[in-house]
């Protein structure tokens, strides 16, 4: 993830990736039951499978095959579900992937499981209301936006991190999907307004 997010450096990343899932694979060969091993396998499974089909081929030449998606898919929920160390990363890393999917109840569920074990952490709420977003269910995205607002502005829980003009923006695209203009237009000039607003 570093090699390819912070240094851009794709063929290192994939080198990592590779030898990551082939070190996992090997634990599994010994101890089938440690299916903390599951999750890079998994992940390295589905990425690997949703690659374009002409530059998976390029890359099944150096190595890089995938089980499959499904698959991928579930070693990823093993590892959530049996998982003694990762399950907490498994079911983000499936939050992304059961988006990606259009799986949006199986995202909520993970949202909201994993905001209720770190009620700190705002960014598994975020993740939440977007999912409500994405499933065009305006009204339940609007309630979680105003809730987490509501949070930042009484720097509850560690939300006064949350800089609330990125709160007030999303819920001013919430409101226009809601077809709720004055409340969108109110929202906006809170994001003009505020100091902190980029």
């Amino acid at each position: 993830s570093f090699e390819a997010s912070v240094k851009r450096s794709y063929t290192a990343a994939g080198r990592k990736a590779k030898a990551a899932r082939d070190l996992h694979q090997e634990v599994l060969k010994l101890v089938s039951s440690l299916d903390d091993a599951r999750m890079s396998v998994g992940m390295f499974n589905y990425v690997v499978a949703v690659i374009p089909g002409s530059i998976r081929w390029m890359l099944s030449l150096l190595g890089f095959r995938s089980a499959g998606k499904e698959i991928g898919i579930e070693q990823l929920e093993t590892a959530a579900a049996k998982g003694k160390t990762v399950g907490t990363d498994a079911r983000m890393m499936l939050i992304v992937v059961y988006n990606r999917e259009r799986r949006y109840d199986q995202a909520i569920k993970y949202a909201t499981e994993l905001h209720n074990r770190y009620p700190r952490n705002f960014i598994f709420e975020l993740a939440k209301a977007s999912i409500y977003g994405k499933m065009k269910r305006w009204d339940d995205a609007f309630r979680t936006y105003q809730e987490i607002l509501s949070k930042v502005e009484a720097k509850k829980n560690g939300y006064e991190r949350l800089a609330a003009y990125q709160v007030q923006h999303s819920l001013g695209t919430t409101n226009i999907e809601r077809h709720q203009f004055e409340s969108a237009i109110d929202n906006f000039d809170h994001v003009v307004k505020l100091k902190d607003s980029p």
